[in-house]
């Protein structure tokens, strides 16, 4: 029985499985194995206990207020379709990626924060248990979870708030992924329709520069005839120089000229952008963190200045036209070179992002002292929190940092698998080693 109730407290397993959990250990324990129907009614008692205790301290967490607030997800949500509840409005996804998606995006984002749920500390609530309530929550539909008791619905919304907003973090950050992908293969196109319409003028205007240069070689010249045919054909080498510049693009362009067309469109969810997500980044991702930082401080400033703005994260190909010739930053290109870098760089995460929320990840050394708290993984218990330098030690409860090395000789197991493999290999080795 208390076998029974750790497991489905901690796992939130099925009943089938519960049901072979049991009959294995009533056969390792040499118990006479009862009857199918009593081992089903114990089995749904089990799990009938454990779910109502969760109800209670999920319950429990939330104040009357915030009960009032979960409850009012299940209302009509007042825009457009009156039939839809809040909670239908916020669980549905985008499904495209453009500007306005991105806009509403975020704004589904603050809507699910302003819950103010994924700061509440759930104590010691298994992880597995909170995705099952938060999963029953989100494909049911709204009639069925109004119609719930007051402890289970308050539980019930209390993980799909939490869910939901880490869903929506995500959603968010995948729309932009994808809108900043297709903004950059839409400037690629059009940077290579406009180099075919040009070709035709480049071939005329190198052309026309090269016969000017081959006549002057062709022959020998005095000083002054020298002088008198570049004199006449000073204006006509001038405009080929100068349309040749305005053609030709460099070996390694990668048409980023054309992406500062399409500023207007990111800066209709730029400004929500860095207000409702926080980026994060270890020290390789600190010089984009200062670009956002700064680009940040910018916001709500009448004549904002460029000045002082850190180029460490810019790269060659858009230096030529962030910078120019070490002029002042131009915050268009800024703006969309920090968003490429920030969004395809290995060392920038987002807060809760692809993760429990907040309180999710929590230390399991309450479950110590239950029965059945071996099936329980110590290293459940150990912090999981990126770490800036990621030193090779791991933390553990308590603020303490050890060497990986210095933990091996405390786990007893591990350390007589290590000697048998270690005397096995001495062993084979010597048998195999025969003198010339």
């Amino acid at each position: 029985m208390r076998f029974l109730y750790a497991r489905e407290w901690v796992s939130a397993e099925r009943a089938g499985v519960l049901f072979d959990l049991a009959i294995i250990w009533l056969v390792d324990h040499k118990v006479l194995l009862p009857g199918i129907t009593t081992l089903e009614r114990l089995i749904s008692s089990v799990r009938e206990r454990a779910a109502l205790r969760v109800w209670q301290r999920l319950s429990t967490v939330v104040d009357p207020e915030q009960c009032a607030r979960l409850d009012r997800l299940l209302d009509p949500s007042g825009k457009g379709n009156t039939r839809i509840t809040t909670l239908e409005r916020l669980r549905r996804s985008p499904t495209y990626a453009s500007s306005r998606t991105m806009a509403a995006a975020l704004t589904r984002l603050d809507e699910i924060r302003q819950l103010e749920m994924g700061t509440l500390g759930l104590g010691n609530i298994s992880p597995s248990r909170i995705r099952t309530l938060a999963a029953y929550a989100v494909t049911s539909k709204a009639s069925t979870l109004a119609r719930l008791p007051d402890e289970q619905r308050a539980a019930t919304l209390l993980c799909c708030a939490r869910a939901l907003e880490v869903t929506a973090l995500d959603d968010s950050l995948d729309v932009l992924d994808l809108l900043l992908r297709d903004l950059l293969a839409k400037s690629e196109r059009t940077g290579k329709k406009e180099r075919l319409c040009t070709l035709r003028d480049l071939d005329a205007a190198s052309l026309q520069l090269a016969e000017r240069v081959e006549q002057l070689f062709k022959e020998e010249r005095s000083d002054k005839d020298l002088r008198d045919y570049l004199e006449a054909q000073q204006t006509t080498m001038q405009a080929s120089v100068a349309t040749i510049y305005a053609i030709a693009r460099p070996p390694d362009d990668n048409y980023y000229q054309e992406v500062g067309d399409r500023y207007k469109s990111v800066r209709q969810f730029f400004p929500q952008l860095l207000q409702h997500i926080e980026f994060q980044g270890n020290r390789a991702g600190q010089p984009v963190l200062k670009g956002l930082a700064f680009l940040k401080a910018l916001e709500g400033v009448s004549h904002p200045s460029m000045n002082g703005a850190p180029l460490d994260f810019v790269s060659p190909g858009w230096k030529r036209y962030v910078a120019p010739y070490h002029h002042t930053p131009d915050r268009r290109y800024y703006t969309l070179c920090a968003l490429s870098v920030c969004t395809r760089h290995f060392d920038i995460e987002m807060s809760m992002s692809r993760s429990p929320p907040a309180g999710a990840i929590h230390e399991l050394s309450s479950y110590r002292g239950m029965p059945g708290s071996a099936c329980v993984p110590p290293c459940a218990s150990r912090s999981v929190a990126p770490s800036p330098q990621r030193p090779n030690s791991m933390s553990w409860p308590g603020g303490s940092m050890k060497p990986t090395g210095a933990l091996l000789p405390t786990c007893r197991a591990l350390q007589s698998v290590l000697s048998e493999k270690s005397h096995h290999l001495v062993k084979n080795t010597t048998s195999s080693c025969s003198p010339v």
